[in-house]
């Protein structure tokens, strides 16, 4: 079994329409990848961005072993690669379309880019 999360316009189960987007995403719905089960969790993140709140912490405390998303921003797919999240993206349509998709190999896995440790410039790294 596998929890995986889906940022959703609105919580209707597995006919939820995927978000363009993962920090603005009103609900995450979390589906049980054995049973189909969903849950949705709101993301009061995204009513409180102005003071500074982060979608990746109302994950934190959530068990989500995939992250399957249209589109994500860099600095959340950073934040949830340090937590062990792995993110696929290109999801569209409902969330049952985004798990077909993933389940059928159509959805690519997203990195986040690595600080680089080995710059010439930094007195680091190779021959420094």
């Amino acid at each position: 079994m596998k929890i995986v999360c889906v940022p959703v316009a609105e919580d209707l189960g597995l006919r939820s329409p995927v978000f363009d987007g993962f920090a603005s995403a009103p609900v995450f719905l979390l589906v049980d990848s054995a049973t189909f089960a969903c849950r949705g969790i709101p993301n009061s993140a995204e009513r409180r961005k102005e003071r500074g709140c982060d979608p990746c912490g109302e994950l934190e405390d959530t068990p989500v072993d995939l992250l399957i998303v249209s589109l994500i921003e860099p600095d959340a797919l950073g934040r949830l690669a340090k937590l062990g999240v792995p993110v696929h993206g290109g999801a569209r349509g409902t969330a049952a379309d985004a798990l077909a998709a993933y389940l059928g190999g159509r959805l690519g896995p997203l990195h986040a880019e690595r600080e680089r440790t080995d710059d010439p410039g930094s007195g680091t790294g190779n021959g420094n």
